[in-house]
């Protein structure tokens, strides 16, 4: 297209020089002839001008025509396009709107469907709650009454506990008393019959109280030190006596030495092998009996094995779960030949189980019997508890110590005279709550020892008042709780209450006893109303003991006695600051400390003093009460001093020189 145009442009620039040329007039008449030949060219210039222009023209009118027909055509092919996709269009949304009714119509039913299932899960669900709720009350009502059972039940085996062991501590105690006077042989023999049906009473009664512990969960174990040895010691000494009054040999083997102390309760293993002995005694009517004792420790636990082994009846295979069950025996007759309630077996494992161990049998009937025990204890570094019997006939003395009994019934209230009037004590008597309260407003006592279950006033009531009273020295005294309910001899109820510990009955005379000591031990006896010069004699300390530590050396003593006097003074004073700064707990660690100098200075009024100021519970003790003591204490010292004094000049007196 360049070329084409090329000719037409310099045509034209051809014109435009000629007409630049004529405007200026500057050609020559010489030059007509090429002026000639110019314009002749130009025309032709013009003439081909003139026909491209034509061409041109005619090929843009083609170019126009055609460029119509293509858009006509374009036009027409986006017509036949909008015409197809209209059509589809309509076609796809006829298709949608089918799909779209069918849709809907599936959402309705499925709608529908989904709404009739919550209704019914809505009903069935109302209809669950409705039941769990009626279950729910059901349970409750069930758990109420059951509670209420439990409750009867409980209350009906403290009130028969009560009721039964209440008469059977005046029987046993009063069959231990008529055993230390003049019997003839029938008599001995009679006593000997009531004894021993009275302890098999207490031993049934002691299994079923103990059966019912189990069943509700409150049987509290104690984890003490104890040696294994002397725990089998009292278990085996009995049954090998009965053993050989029935002509039967007794065996037993320890294998456990004699230095291991175990933490743990050796009342319930003392129990659990009571009633596995017992049985195999009584099942065996000829051979032998034996008890081999083991034990292996991992670290600081030792797991006890023990094993009982008898060569009697026998048990049947079928027979061995039974015997575990309560009221259950091997065979029925068996109760009627050799008695029993059928509750040893199931009350031992019981108690091995909740000391995570458990009891095992083996038997062949005609062969004998063979009972496992396994039960893990811990070792223990502390030193076990000095057996309570020592206690009585090595520390303390009952003469002139004053007793208050508070009971309802005469038979305990007279046993329990006879017993510590025997001992030395004098004993004051309240038949109840309210007499012993008017007796304790006006009298001092050593100890005090009150039943529970009393009418008008029980015991509980009454050491609640004791422990509150405003009297001076009066809420420090030692209360015992009697009760026939088989409780801990430190039950947390009866602690919290204010008794210092509990007694159960029947008592023997000896755990009588030894209850009143433990509060005796370093005390001297109270004055007896109206005689207070009675008891402590003239001279107010004992210097004996002092001059057995300095074999006789009077320097030396009277270096003690004057070390003492300083000592003393401070200390009373220090009493009396901790007072005033309510340092109950201070007074209790420093009344402590001064047992020890006046236990060795002989002055015996002190001891009973410093025993209170000792025993004081520093978030319980009354001030009053404190303060009543630090005056008694520094009573003495007032008396002693002067006293102490005149001895050091009578040792400088006497004095030969040095040693």
């Amino acid at each position: 297209m360049n070329t084409t145009h090329k000719p037409h442009s310099q045509g034209s620039a051809i014109l435009s020089t000629t007409r630049v040329i004529t405007d200026t007039s500057l050609i020559r008449p010489d030059d007509s002839v090429i002026l000639k030949n110019v314009q002749k060219a130009l025309s032709n210039v013009r003439r081909q001008d003139l026909a491209s222009y034509s061409g041109l023209k005619t090929q843009e009118l083609k170019m126009l025509q055609n460029s119509s027909l293509l858009i006509s055509q374009v036009l027409s092919i986006f017509r036949q396009l909008e015409i197809t996709q209209t059509l589809l269009a309509r076609h796809r949304a006829k298709e949608a709107r089918v799909k779209a009714d069918s849709s809907i119509f599936w959402i309705v039913v499925i709608g529908l469907v989904s709404l009739l299932l919550i209704l019914l899960f809505v009903v069935l669900i109302l209809g669950s709650i409705r039941r769990s709720n009626k279950y729910k009350r059901d349970l409750i009502k069930a758990h109420i009454e059951t509670s209420e059972l439990a409750k009867v039940k409980e209350e009906f085996l403290a009130n028969m506990s009560h009721e039964i062991r209440t008469p059977l501590n005046a029987i046993i105690g009063f069959s231990d008393q008529l055993i230390n006077t003049p019997l003839n042989t029938v008599q001995m023999e009679y006593l000997g019959a009531v004894r021993r049906s009275s302890r098999h009473l207490l031993e049934t009664v002691n299994d079923i109280l103990d059966l019912s512990r189990l069943g509700a969960g409150k049987l509290q174990l104690e984890s003490i030190p104890f040696r294994f040895h002397e725990m089998l010691d009292d278990v085996i000494i009995p049954f090998k006596m009965s053993a050989s009054e029935k002509g039967i040999e007794f065996e037993a083997t320890c294998n456990i030495s004699g230095d291991e102390v175990l933490e743990g309760d050796p009342l319930r293993l003392k129990q659990i092998l009571y009633n596995l002995l017992s049985n195999a005694l009584k099942f065996t009517e000829k051979g032998t009996v034996s008890i081999t004792c083991g034990m292996e420790c991992n670290e600081d636990v030792c797991n006890l094995v023990i094993i009982v082994k008898d060569t009697g009846i026998g048990i049947l295979p079928e027979k061995l779960n039974d015997i575990f069950e309560d009221f259950r025996q091997a065979e029925s007759s068996q109760a009627r030949r050799f008695g029993g309630s059928g509750l040893g077996l199931a009350i031992s494992r019981r108690l091995a189980r909740i000391q995570n161990g458990d009891i095992f049998v083996e038997s062949t009937p005609g062969i004998g019997s063979e009972f496992t025990v396994s039960i893990p204890f811990r070792l223990s570094d502390k030193e076990p508890v000095t057996h309570e019997n020592q206690v009585l006939t090595r520390d303390v003395d009952f003469e002139g110590r004053r007793l208050l009994v508070v009971d309802d019934d005469v038979f305990n209230i007279l046993l329990a005279r006879i017993i510590a009037e025997n001992a030395g004590m004098k004993v004051d008597i309240a038949s109840s709550g309210r007499q012993a309260m008017e007796i304790l407003n006006d009298l001092d006592y050593d100890v005090i020892m009150t039943d529970v279950q009393m009418p008008e006033i029980s015991g509980t009531e009454l050491v609640r008042f004791i422990r509150s009273h405003s009297r001076p020295g009066l809420s420090l005294v030692p209360v015992i709780a009697f009760t026939a309910a088989k409780i801990d001899r430190y039950d947390a109820g009866y602690m919290e209450a204010g008794f210092n510990e509990v007694l159960q009955k029947p008592f023997k005379e000896y755990e009588f006893l030894m209850r009143i000591a433990s509060y005796l031990i370093n005390t001297i006896p109270l004055p007896m109303p109206g005689h207070p010069d009675e008891v402590l004699g003239d001279r107010l300390f004992d210097l004996r003991q002092a001059e057995a530590f300095t074999t006789g050396k009077t320097d030396q003593l009277a270096s003690i006695v004057r070390s003492f006097i300083h000592s003393s003074q401070l200390a009373v004073q220090e009493l009396w600051n901790m007072c005033d700064s309510n340092d109950y707990r201070g007074i209790k660690l420093l009344s402590h400390k001064l047992l020890t100098g006046y236990g060795h200075m002989g002055v015996t009024q002190a001891l009973p003093v410093l025993n209170k100021l000792e025993s004081i519970e520093p978030d319980q003790c009354n001030q009053d009460d404190i303060k009543f003591l630090l005056k008694k204490i520094t009573s003495i010292n007032n008396r002693l001093h002067p006293l102490l004094e005149a001895e050091l000049l009578r040792l400088s007196g006497i004095r030969t020189g040095p040693n």
